[in-house]
């Protein structure tokens, strides 16, 4: 296996690392079962990442009956959505994972629907349970999703947010390969930390010296961090989330005054404190109109929090912030859109 040299910690490449490194969207798929028993282990891992985070929306359902995943594939190809994934019909994963949410038991903000981001958040942590345990996935986000409510007979209230086709991936790629191709034409041309995460205000960016010079938290483990977010799946891989970190004392109060009250004074104690935003993106949401962006970019927010996690690292995540004051406390101009701010505690040391 080859790694990214540039996602380690202190010159190792830790174990989730390398699930990170090792997750990709797999269409092709070699013959095997996914087991009745890997499944339940798939949404065991997911319950537990949701109720460490403190959602209560979130619900992911791994299925591996012939049956109904021949008949969430033909719900998700019906209609003009439907035919984004040509190679849907014809795989052999034989198995799915559905991320169902009730987005309205969660917080609305305008079109800023935190259920959303609570279950693409928790969709990612199954999807990097499913790649620790050597299986591929493929997320899936612009498919028919009223369909594939109505064949599972979802109650009104329950919505697919998005699926992955789950199976045993191919021994190796052809470069000629619809996997080989999109691997090298996108997927290996991520955009830098330059690129992504920035200091105080947007289009800052990181000093030579890097992270070290940044608030109390240590340089390795905030590079690791970043990086985890860097590699996260995302639409066409677009890479839309962008990370300022609260470093000058005016840009943090700027931000803490953005919060909801009920957590202002936890985040106040934080040695360091994020904005997540999202850059423009001309493809604004699926059918159902969910912007992508409260999809793509708590994908990478869940990086963040499962890498600080590994470290020792307290992380917490708020998607109640008022929007304006956060775009304007770290300068994001029109069309960007504020999604969270993140506060990192300080690391966990052995005694």
């Amino acid at each position: 296996m080859k790694y990214d040299g540039s996602l380690s910690y202190k010159g190792t490449v830790t174990p989730l690392q390398k699930v990170m490194l090792w997750r990709r969207s797999f269409r092709k798929y070699r013959d095997g079962v996914v087991t009745a028993e890997q499944a339940a282990e798939i949404d065991a891992a997911a319950r537990a990442f949701s109720g460490r985070m403190g959602f209560d929306s979130p619900a992911i359902r791994t299925t591996v009956a012939p049956a109904e995943f021949k008949a969430v594939v033909g719900a998700a190809l019906k209609g003009v959505v439907g035919k984004i994934n040509p190679w849907l019909p014809f795989t052999k994963a034989g198995a799915m994972i559905l991320a169902i949410g009730n987005p309205l038991k969660a917080p609305v903000f305008g079109d800023r629907r935190v259920g959303v981001a609570q279950i693409a958040m928790v969709m990612e942590a199954a999807v990097l349970h499913a790649a620790s345990m050597g299986l591929g996935t493929c997320w899936m986000a612009g498919i028919n999703s009223r369909e594939i409510e109505k064949t599972l007979g979802l109650p009104d209230e329950r919505e697919i947010i998005a699926i992955s086709t789950l199976g045993h991936p191919p021994a190796g790629i052809s470069l000629l390969s619809w996997d080989g191709m999109t691997h090298h034409l996108v997927s290996k041309k991520r955009k830098p930390l330059s690129e992504l995460v920035f200091v105080d205000r947007l289009g800052v960016r990181i000093p030579d010296s890097g992270f070290s010079q940044i608030g109390s938290i240590e340089g390795d483990a905030l590079g690791a961090i970043f990086n985890a977010a860097r590699v996260a799946p995302s639409a066409d891989n677009v890479q839309m989330w962008r990370f300022v970190i609260a470093h000058a004392p005016e840009t943090k109060m700027a931000l803490l005054a953005a919060l909801p009250g009920g957590c202002r004074a936890s985040f106040q104690q934080a040695p360091l404190l994020i904005a997540a935003l999202a850059e423009p993106w001309f493809v604004k949401g699926s059918r159902r109109e969910q912007p992508f962006f409260m999809i793509d970019v708590p994908i990478a927010i869940s990086h963040i929090v499962l890498q600080a996690a590994e470290l020792g690292i307290a992380c917490a995540v708020e998607f109640g912030v008022d929007e304006a004051a956060v775009k304007a406390a770290v300068g994001a101009g029109e069309g960007f859109r504020a999604v969270a701010l993140v506060a990192l505690g300080n690391q966990r040391r052995n005694t």
